[in-house]
């Protein structure tokens, strides 16, 4: 209890006649963190109960713990959202556009035990035509929004070259700036629903994948992701790794094996 905070709680929750000699309970609370989480814990009840001298809370306990709730909830569902589209901290790129599709080429297929980077050439020959379009199309969404940006920005640094000289004129680089600002948030939206696409495609034809490289069908998720976990190995040139195939389908009867 040695930062005004801590001793501000302290008066908030317990004022002058509470029992805070609770806190001296070494067992209850054995550390300094355990002291603060239990103020904490009562600030809101001691905030919003109505106490002699002080004016009335215009909201009750109940309402006030159920309002903080909700918004704390949604708050974690935006980060949530939010951190999905970055990747771990040791792979985080300079640009929020650049940040997705890492956090994107990290992620797909993960849940599955599949590396999208790895199995991407194997999927793309396939998968139908249709699904395939559908990658296609948000590509090329985010092709031209990406060269839609540029384009601006060099619009801009030219106009801001030209202009320079001519005072409030120069303000007219605000219009292809403004642009480019439009342009690069498109992108990242681009860059989502492509990467929501390419997922999408991995969802659908992973079972294609592991009928076309003779592989076991798995049963489960997680006898997937075990299996899966030596294929990678095997795709990605660990010639050390053991995987096991389906039985090979038998030939009709009037097609015989050549010796």
């Amino acid at each position: 209890m040695t930062t005004p905070l801590a001793l501000s709680l302290l008066r908030d929750v317990y004022g002058t006649t509470g029992p805070a000699a609770e806190l001296l309970d070494t067992t209850r609370f054995p550390t300094a963190a355990d002291i603060e989480n239990q103020l904490l814990d009562h600030l809101v009840t001691a905030a919003y109960t109505p106490r002699p001298g002080h004016p009335t809370p215009r909201y009750t306990v109940a309402t006030a713990q159920r309002t903080l709730r909700y918004i704390a909830t949604r708050l974690t569902e935006a980060v949530n959202v939010q951190l999905d589209n970055y990747p771990a901290p040791d792979r985080v790129l300079p640009t929020r556009r650049g940040n997705t599709l890492r956090a994107f080429e990290d992620s797909a297929g993960k849940q599955y035990g599949l590396d999208a980077i790895t199995t991407a050439p194997h999927f793309f020959l396939i998968a139908p035509d249709r699904h395939m379009q559908y990658v296609r199309d948000s590509r090329e969404q985010l092709d031209i929004a990406v060269k839609l940006c540029t384009v601006s920005l060099i619009a801009t640094v030219i106009t801001v070259a030209l202009l320079l000289p001519d005072g409030l004129w120069l303000l007219m680089a605000l219009a292809p700036y403004s642009f480019a600002y439009l342009a690069y948030r498109a992108s990242i939206a681009a860059a989502q629903e492509h990467a929501v696409a390419v997922r999408t495609v991995i969802d659908l034809n992973r079972f294609a994948l592991y009928e076309s490289l003779r592989t076991a069908l798995p049963k489960r998720t997680r006898q997937e992701r075990k299996i899966n976990q030596r294929l990678m190995a095997l795709l990605q040139g660990d010639d050390e790794v053991s995987v096991r195939y389906a039985d090979p389908s038998p030939l009709p009867p009037d097609n015989p094996t050549t010796p």
